[in-house]
């Protein structure tokens, strides 16, 4: 996911858990749901072909949710409102975003039209992107940004 590249995971040979040994894994896994909430996740079993016909179906679903046509002003009107909301300061200097654009790439990247560049770090760029992630279907797409002065 670091790498940007589009990810699902599958949990195989869940025909050997029984619902005690599922519970606890699902329960050690609520730690990484910072990330998990962002992939898509299939259980299979290959033995019993169970939920195996979900891979093909996600894949599909990723390499729409990586081409869609998103709407700029639509885009624009989404995070400026969003970021009305919570206005964000640097040493009490406003932050400001001027607007946002979607670029044509293999992965969701948008380009930030912003007062200072160097003041936009992961508190800002993660603000935006649950924006995004809120109100278009990224989950299993990593999302990138490139940040300009305006």
């Amino acid at each position: 996911y670091e790498q940007k590249k589009a990810l699902i995971i599958i949990f195989n040979k869940i025909d050997l858990l029984n619902e005690y040994d599922r519970k606890s894994f699902e329960y050690e896994l609520k730690k990484y749901d910072f990330l998990l909430k962002k992939i898509p996740q299939i259980w299979i079993s290959c033995k019993d072909k169970k939920n195996v016909h979900k891979i093909i179906l996600n894949i599909e679903k990723i390499w729409y949710r990586l081409n869609q046509e998103i709407d700029k002003i639509e885009l624009n009107e989404i995070i400026k409102t969003e970021w009305l909301k919570k206005p964000m300061f640097h040493n009490q200097m406003p932050i400001k975003l001027f607007k946002i654009r979607p670029l044509k790439a293999k992965t969701p990247t948008f380009i930030l039209h912003v007062n200072k560049p160097e003041w936009f770090e992961e508190t800002q760029l993660g603000f935006i992107e649950n924006v995004l992630r809120k109100h278009f279907d990224f989950k299993g797409c990593p999302i990138q940004f490139v940040v300009k002065k305006i």
